[in-house]
């Protein structure tokens, strides 16, 4: 008998529904055995992480951007056999 298609979203709530209670499982005995130190580090935590979300709106998509706009620039020239261009700091030689 072949098998039913399983339900990708059927998986996926199950996937995020475990690692929900894991995190709050370990939440919970992190809180039990330090108290309240744990808000702080979480407090803490969730700050580095919209620091670092901040910053990468900010920069890091425009300076990806330009890296990929670079890349295609050097692409013909590595295709027909040429060297890109070294370094501001001399030659490489290998």
């Amino acid at each position: 008998m072949p098998e039913q298609p399983r339900s990708r979203a059927r998986e996926t709530f199950l996937t995020i529904l475990l690692a929900t209670l894991a995190a709050g499982g370990f939440f919970l005995f992190f809180f039990a055995i330090m108290g309240p130190f744990v808000i702080h580090a979480l407090v803490i935590f969730v700050l580095l992480v919209g620091f670092g979300g901040f910053h990468y709106l900010l920069w890091g998509r425009s300076m990806a951007e330009k890296t990929a706009n670079e890349q295609e620039e050097e692409r013909p020239a590595l295709e027909q056999g040429e060297w890109p261009d070294d370094g501001p700091h001399g030659p490489h030689r290998y």
